[in-house]
């Protein structure tokens, strides 16, 4: 078994008087009263560092670090062969921006598409298209259909969900997962867990 400290650092605005500054919560009350005013909307979690004792099998969470990271590293490798094919397409074929894009940035004409995460500019029909001639170089590269992001988030949620499970303050754990609805909080929570040494 290990221990290890945290502590959740917070930014506080007030509603009449914009204020910024930082406060360490250490109490249980403290973290009652936090909980309230998070959900009044006067608080925003701006990062998580330690404190509060955890108690945790380093077996169990070296293995789901592992599977996490191998998780992600696939997911990248997916990613990567995705983007080198759409470019492939996008810089073969000349796919043109929607007319109501050009509109609403008032462009003078419609814009050639050469960067793969601009496609949600294409009209319906150019997406398909586009869809059309990416789907079998997608097959061929063997990433067609591949569930590399899926498999990502669910073993984010594996690893989050045991570290949470392992605080022994139920109000800290509260929090914590009240705070995992925000996708920055969440990244924030992810890397506090896979700082853990094991």
């Amino acid at each position: 078994m290990n221990f290890i400290g945290a502590e959740i650092v917070y930014d506080i605005h007030t509603r009449r008087k914009p204020k910024k500054e930082k406060h360490i919560c250490k109490g249980i009350k403290d973290y009652s009263e936090l909980i309230s005013q998070a959900e009044a909307g006067k608080i925003h979690i701006k990062s998580i560092s330690e404190d509060h004792l955890l108690n945790y099998d380093e077996e169990k969470l070296r293995e789901l670090k592992s599977d996490y990271l191998s998780a992600k590293g696939y997911y990248i490798m997916v990613s990567d062969i995705e983007n080198k094919i759409d470019r492939e397409i996008l810089n073969d074929h000349v796919f043109l921006e929607s007319m109501e894009w050009m509109k609403l940035f008032r462009h003078s004409e419609r814009e050639r598409i050469t960067d793969p995460t601009m496609l949600y500019a294409l009209n319906t029909d150019d997406l398909k298209l586009f869809m059309q001639t990416a789907n079998p170089m997608y097959r061929k590269a063997g990433i067609a259909d591949s569930d590399a992001y899926e498999k990502m988030i669910e073993a984010a949620d594996k690893l989050i969900e045991y570290g949470i499970s392992i605080i022994p303050d139920k109000q800290h754990r509260d929090l914590l997962i009240w705070s995992l609805q925000w996708s920055k909080h969440k990244k924030h929570i992810l890397d506090l867990f896979l700082q853990l040494p094991c």
